[in-house]
């Protein structure tokens, strides 16, 4: 509501010259209160503006994550709003002082959520989820990688107008999106730290050579594509006679029951019988040899030496 008066009484007073009949009005002239009630219509209803950014009500990224190949981040918001999410290799060497908020938007990971118990997810499968043909500068597209550690960053604007309906919304403190989310549930802040990607793929071994280096050592050099451990073992050669030691038609994956030529207890050894020849490969494509001189029994009661001049598969 809103009233007015004029300046009637006032201007009247203060004349420098008054006739000598003067008599001094009874008052301003005022706005009736039918006026002022069609002037509050005029003027309608008005909302004061907010002023206050979002904060996560729910900040959470599964880790490892579940698939391999992107980062899935369940976020909610204390108010109807828009989040951002960024994610950076751990081992890039950036911080949260190289993730302004205007970084963050361009990476064009979003998710809106409505204030409410509902959660919204993003997910991030790229660096940038940008078509670098459409854009003038140099774009980050990198896909994600499994079996790597990521920081991810996020923040939120909420969906704030001003009076005339036209966005004016509230950003989170770069402060706020710097700080660990410390809590899911009760997030401090925007930044989640050294998330695993998860390794769904096994190693590829990769055969270098062979040879035989005593009368009864076996040396294999190999590689693999990602650090990992290798085992090795001798069997049989299917013509070879008595039935002690497995054959190389007999190993198999169905069954692994003692005594029945399973292929990972067959390969994996027996540390009792001094039958486990095994690598531990530190770096992807390096050279690793392993040397075998023992065939563990099919029983997997004991073993015995590889014999002079005897082919093993």
């Amino acid at each position: 509501f809103c009233f007015a008066e004029d300046d009637w009484l006032i201007e009247a007073d203060a004349a420098s010259t008054q006739s000598v009949s003067y008599a001094q009005p009874a008052g301003p002239n005022q706005l009736s209160f039918a006026t002022a009630q069609s002037f509050q219509s005029t003027i309608g209803q008005q909302t004061t503006l907010d002023e206050t950014p979002p904060t996560f009500t729910k900040l959470e990224i599964q880790d490892p994550t579940a698939s391999n190949n992107g980062i899935v981040v369940t976020f909610a918001l204390n108010e109807p709003g828009t989040a951002y999410c960024r994610a950076s290799r751990l081992d890039s060497g950036e911080t949260a002082a190289d993730m302004p908020i205007s970084r963050i938007m361009t990476a064009a990971w979003s998710g809106e959520a409505d204030g409410g118990m509902t959660e919204a997810t993003i997910e991030i499968t790229n660096l940038e989820n940008v078509n670098p043909l459409l854009t003038v500068r140099d774009d980050e597209v990198a896909a994600i990688q499994e079996a790597t550690q990521y920081n991810v960053y996020c923040f939120a604007m909420d969906n704030a107008t001003d009076s005339n309906g036209f966005p004016r919304p509230q950003y989170m403190t770069q402060d706020y999106v710097g700080t660990a989310v410390g809590s899911a549930v009760s997030p401090l802040g925007g930044t989640t730290q050294g998330v695993w990607v998860t390794d769904a793929t096994p190693p590829t071994l990769i055969y270098v050579s062979s040879e035989s280096v005593s009368h009864e050592t076996l040396q294999l050099t190999l590689q693999l594509d990602e650090p990992g451990t290798i085992w090795c073992a001798a069997v049989e050669l299917d013509g070879s006679p008595g039935a002690v030691h497995c054959k190389e038609s007999e190993v198999q994956d169905s069954n692994s029951a003692s005594g029945t030529c399973y292929w990972e207890t067959l390969i994996k050894g027996s540390a009792t019988h001094n039958t486990v020849f095994r690598s531990d490969v530190a770096e992807a494509y390096r050279d690793v040899k392993i040397e075998v001189n023992q065939i563990l029994q099919k029983d997997e009661a004991g073993s015995a030496p590889l014999l002079h001049e005897t082919s093993y598969s």
